[in-house]
């Protein structure tokens, strides 16, 4: 790290504590912009005055005298138009552009207006209009930092449309540097695009008006080479046909990935030598309404490896399965299933990023959908990273196919709406219109068919009193 200023004035404070203090106690007042100042670029444009001719539009030479460059945000279809500077003088933007991977995707400055921008992206493509600002604030880090001796003061967020960007959300906000000892302003500004989100913050040393300037530039920068799609449009809303054999109504804010959003999810391909073999395995549902953290729910169908979908009330070895089955899976662990005197094991360690670790023993919901198929629905408690959560996690299986469905939430927050989608999925018809059946063994079917759970009360037991009765008249005779 070189060797700045900022460290110079630290080791002196460090060596000096009483010119700390003093330097601490004569330390000015923050000065607080009028945070509620609307940026010029997001007003509407001035009504013409009557009479005057309207203005005409600037040619690319009349724009670009000195020439233009073409930044792209990397990883983004979205490119700044940045005009040069005459030759030999000091040129106004410089930039540096990372890879994609890098939580900062492009860094530009504009020099003599003493301003920063710099901007951030995610990678699925929010409802903008949908986002509220407190989770906003938390989504981006807006808070205090007291390592760095930073003070923050933020305004409100407030909902604008661009003629070209379409809907978009702006903040201003205003941080104390307390070991410099100086104001700086920010001007944030975020919009959709293809898949993903925009964020772009511009940090002024001057003031609010100069960071809104500088934003007001880069905005009128902006060429958006794909626009955000209509999720809507493409099938990703309401009720999904999933090539895995099943469709889903989505709840309300809820939509399925883009296919360039499925390339950046682990999504993997159903083996088997069943009817969907090769089909897309993983389903992923978002969150329009968040940045980051969004993810709802998600299915996985595997081939090869269905467990049974008995009433635990008839066979508890069944429900032992599943449990722990279903704990491997929510916890992204490993499990081991004894079956008819077979042991299987599972390995989900590759299945997701937030593991719900639960120690809840009680039986699975034993339900049916609404083509009759049974299912188990479970309802856990546990925690992710020490932090109390629930979760909740729908069975089923149909020709050589095991579905998952699961929702992992912070405790108190509501999985209605997750429950009531998947109370609600179907299974595809085969392709003579019949429903697949459910795998199960001979003595499952038998377990299914027979109305008690009772070993004593069990058919099997017939055939061994009518065996001896026969054995006995053989003899006999």
């Amino acid at each position: 790290m070189p060797f700045t200023i900022q460290s110079l004035s630290f080791l002196l404070l460090l060596g000096n504590p009483a010119m700390a203090q003093d330097q601490e106690e004569a330390a000015p007042a923050p000065v607080l912009p009028d945070l509620t100042l609307a940026a010029p670029w997001t007003l509407p444009p001035a009504p013409p005055v009557e009479g005057e001719e309207p203005a005409v539009p600037l040619t690319d030479e009349e724009k670009f005298p000195f020439g233009r460059a073409l930044v792209n945000i990397p990883g983004l279809p979205v490119d700044l138009v940045v005009p040069q500077s005459e030759p030999g003088v000091e040129p106004r933007w410089k930039w540096t552009a990372n890879d994609s991977t890098s939580e900062i995707r492009l860094g530009m400055r504009a020099s003599e207006a003493y301003s920063n921008v710099r901007f951030r992206a995610t990678n699925f493509q929010p409802d903008v209009p949908l986002l509220q600002g407190e989770i906003l604030t938390e989504e981006l880090s807006l808070k205090d930092q007291p390592e760095a001796d930073l003070d923050l003061t933020l305004g409100e967020w407030q909902p604008v449309q661009h003629p070209e960007l379409g809907p978009m959300q702006v903040l201003n906000f205003h941080a104390w540097d307390g070991f410099l000892e100086r104001d700086l302003y920010y001007h944030v500004f975020l919009y959709a695009v293809e898949g993903h989100a925009v964020i772009g913050s511009v940090e002024s040393s001057e003031s609010l008006e100069r960071a809104q300037e500088v934003a007001g530039e880069i905005i009128g920068m902006t060429n958006v080479v794909k626009p955000p799609f209509d999720p809507a449009e493409i099938g990703l809303t309401g009720t999904i046909e999933v090539e895995a054999g099943y469709s889903i109504t989505l709840p309300q804010g809820m939509r399925a990935l883009s296919e360039e959003e499925l390339n950046l999810v682990s999504g993997g391909r159903l083996g088997g030598d069943g009817p969907f073999n090769g089909k897309r395995a993983r389903l992923n549902i978002i969150r329009t309404d968040r940045l980051y953290d969004n993810l709802a729910f998600r299915c996985r169908a595997e081939a090869n490896s269905p467990l049974e979908v008995l009433d635990p009330e008839k066979s508890a070895q069944t429900a032992e399965n599943f449990r722990a089955w279903a704990k491997a899976v929510f916890s992204a662990g490993q499990a081991k299933v004894t079956s008819a005197g077979e042991d299987t094991t599972f390995d989900f360690s590759d299945g997701y990023a937030r593991a719900l670790h639960t120690e809840s023993t009680n039986d699975p919901e034993f339900l049916a959908l609404d083509d009759g198929r049974d299912a188990y629905l479970w309802k856990v408690t546990g925690d992710v990273y020490a932090v109390p959560h629930q979760g909740q996690m729908l069975y089923t299986a149909y020709a050589d196919v095991a579905l998952t469905c699961l929702a992992i939430a912070k405790e108190g927050e509501s999985l209605e709406s997750f429950e009531k989608a998947v109370r609600g999925l179907t299974i595809a018809l085969d392709e003579n219109g019949e429903p697949y059946p459910m795998p199960l063994s001979l003595q499952a079917r038998y377990t299914r068919w027979w109305p008690t759970g009772n070993p004593f009360l069990q058919l099997y037991w017939l055939p061994v009193p009518l065996m001896l009765i026969a054995g006995y008249l053989v003899l006999k005779d």
